[in-house]
């Protein structure tokens, strides 16, 4: 009888140490989705600011793998939506990669609208960020910012 229940404490032990790691497995999966941040240092934007052509945001992934970022504005205003790269270091130049881009970790991207209609214009705008591994194409976080509008100021909303 004692080498029954021996067994039978061992079986239990083992199979709680099981689900105890399946539970941390799933538990850092979800972990993984906050480990996306964006990181911004004009979180307005106007267009009757000169200096400035749209909202910066660089991603900022704190994970396992080695990714590449996706964004894509969605909603019924990603059609008006710009994301720009700006070659400040090396040509100065300017491109519109459109409503959805890729980026290379450490690259700072620009939130910006070319429809300046105001009547039709939304008040709410939606920008999702992936971290995708470069390897497997496997989404490892996302996250989502959300800008909105004030007349013709354009502002990050706080999370």
């Amino acid at each position: 009888m004692k080498t029954s229940e021996t067994a039978f404490f061992a079986a239990l032990f083992i199979l709680v140490i099981f689900l105890s790691v399946s539970g941390c497995t799933e538990k850092t999966k979800n972990t993984e989705e906050t480990n996306l941040t964006i990181i911004s240092h004009n979180t307005c934007w106007s267009p009757a600011m000169s200096s400035i052509i749209g909202i910066d945001m660089t991603p900022e992934y704190k994970g396992y793998g080695d990714c590449i970022f996706h964004w894509t504005a969605t909603g019924v205003s990603a059609p008006d939506v710009n994301l720009l790269l700006w070659g400040a270091e090396t040509t100065g130049e300017i491109t519109d990669e459109g409503n959805d881009t890729w980026t290379e970790p450490g690259t700072t991207l620009l939130w910006s609208y070319r429809n300046f209609e105001i009547e039709t214009m939304p008040e709410k705008f939606t920008l999702n960020i992936e971290a995708v591994d470069r390897k497997t194409n496997e989404t490892l976080a996302e996250t989502e910012v959300k800008i909105s509008r004030k007349t013709m100021v354009f502002c990050i909303e706080s999370t």
